[in-house]
């Protein structure tokens, strides 16, 4: 399938007991940051996530279930479950989550953001928002892939669009829209936006901002300034009573943790995923 790296959603990368570099530190961080030095062959380190949704559990269809260890389940509104198969590996049990025409208003709230969730986020300054894309007919159109601001409708902190409806892909940081907040570059390829799977990770490192597209580099850029409180979460739409600017298509495997992943760990949430 174009635009991926693996037809494949394995169950582990390997490790002799199946642990993954991206458990969360509960679970044992010196194993975890002994086998990403081994894998990878860098310093002990492993991220702390904060949230995974695979779509694969479509028993509530009102409930997308994390699968981490925090248990930071989002309400989903109007979007819909797909089958089976539809997801982005096309496993017979991989499902995907469809946010519909992007006129519905569909989206995802997560409620354990007023609570703290994501305060780890600004206490390091650092996070890493992940997800496979795969937009629509009617993209490129104006939505939110992700959204987390200090409160319901601004001012945003992280957020992103892929595209706008200009075939700018646009990252937000610490608000809106200036040289230290954003950074924004045109695709002309709409094969990366529409019609097949995708793999994006926005990245904001300190002062440092990235965009990976399908687990390359794609755009970088410094001088950001931190994030401030985190108490909306709201993925395939913006901030705000839910309105026109949900996304097109389907997301499936949306990851967020609190450090700033590398390109090595990139592509390999990219092949193997985080958990399973």
């Amino acid at each position: 399938m174009s635009g991926t790296r693996s037809a494949l959603k394995p169950m582990s990368v390997g490790h002799p007991d199946g642990r993954s570099p991206y458990r969360n530190r509960l679970s044992g961080v010196t194993q975890c940051g002994l086998f990403v030095a081994l894998w990878f062959g860098g310093s002990p380190a492993c991220a702390d996530m904060l949230l995974y949704y695979n779509f694969d559990d479509a028993s509530d269809p009102q409930t997308a279930f994390d699968q981490s260890d925090r248990r930071n389940h989002g309400v989903i509104g109007v979007g819909v479950y797909t089958e089976g198969g539809r997801g982005r590996s096309g496993n017979p049990a991989d499902r995907a989550l469809d946010f519909l025409n992007g006129f519905d208003g569909a989206y995802i709230d997560v409620p354990a953001a007023i609570d703290g969730a994501f305060d780890s986020m600004v206490e390091n300054d650092s996070a890493t928002i992940a997800m496979w894309t795969f937009g629509g007919e009617f993209q490129p159109q104006n939505h939110f892939a992700f959204w987390f601001a200090e409160a319901e409708a601004d001012p945003r902190q992280l957020s992103a669009h892929i595209p706008w409806s200009d075939g700018v892909i646009y990252f937000d940081v610490n608000g809106c829209c200036d040289a230290t907040q954003r950074i924004s570059q045109a695709e002309p390829d709409d094969t990366k936006w529409r019609g097949q799977w995708n793999h994006y990770a926005f990245v904001k490192d300190g002062e440092f901002t990235r965009i990976y597209q399908n687990g390359e580099l794609w755009l970088e850029g410094q001088g950001m300034g931190p994030l401030l409180a985190i108490h909306n979460v709201r993925f395939g739409n913006g901030g705000g009573a839910p309105g026109n600017l949900s996304y097109n298509g389907l997301l499936d495997d949306i990851g967020v943790w609190d450090e700033a992943l590398d390109q090595d760990q990139i592509l390999n949430l990219m092949d193997n995923g985080p958990i399973r």
